[in-house]
């Protein structure tokens, strides 16, 4: 028996803490007046255009950096906010901050409020697709967030943090530089 395009999103949503974009739900099935309806119904409520949330109140981090990927598909999560999304407290993005992303040089992407996009080459070698948001690489985001930072404390802060957390090394942060 085939699955129900609700149980198709129901397992997407629940990798993705509960976004998802209106392509995804067509994909599984789901028709435009079956999105408007959850919409309608408050089973889902809307982030960006064509992104949507499984509830009505405030969106989580996570929510808020999946929602962010989602809008500009295909992106990655930046800088501080890679750097958050690896677990890394130094340099990571606060709660409150802008969702940082990445998309290929060659696109032009229009930020709504709470999303600032940087357009990188290499793309596709700077970023790790398959995690969970899609994010810079530890080493390629570490570098960024240390190349501005207000000081050089800081910035060796953000580099030694990185290879404490045992996730890099001093070698591998060296090749990517």
């Amino acid at each position: 028996m085939p699955q129900s395009w609700e149980s198709i999103l129901a397992s997407i949503q629940s990798r993705q803490a509960g976004v998802v974009r209106r392509r995804q739900a067509l994909d599984a099935g789901a028709r435009d007046a079956d999105v408007e309806r959850q919409l309608r119904r408050r089973h889902w409520a809307r982030v960006h255009p064509g992104v949507y949330v499984d509830h009505t109140g405030p969106l989580t981090w996570e929510q808020r950096a999946w929602a962010a990927v989602l809008l500009h598909h295909p992106a990655a999560l930046g800088g501080a906010a890679s750097l958050r999304a690896f677990g890394l407290r130094t340099g990571a993005a606060a709660d409150d901050a802008p969702i940082e992303l990445v998309v290929a040089r060659g696109r032009r992407v229009d930020d709504p409020p709470g999303v600032r996009t940087r357009r990188v080459g290499a793309y596709e070698g700077h970023v790790q697709a398959h995690l969970s948001p899609p994010r810079l690489r530890l080493e390629v985001a570490a570098l960024h967030v240390a190349s501005v930072a207000r000081d050089a404390d800081r910035a060796v802060a953000v580099l030694a943090d990185a290879c404490q957390s045992g996730r890099t090394t001093a070698a591998r942060l060296a090749a990517s530089l």
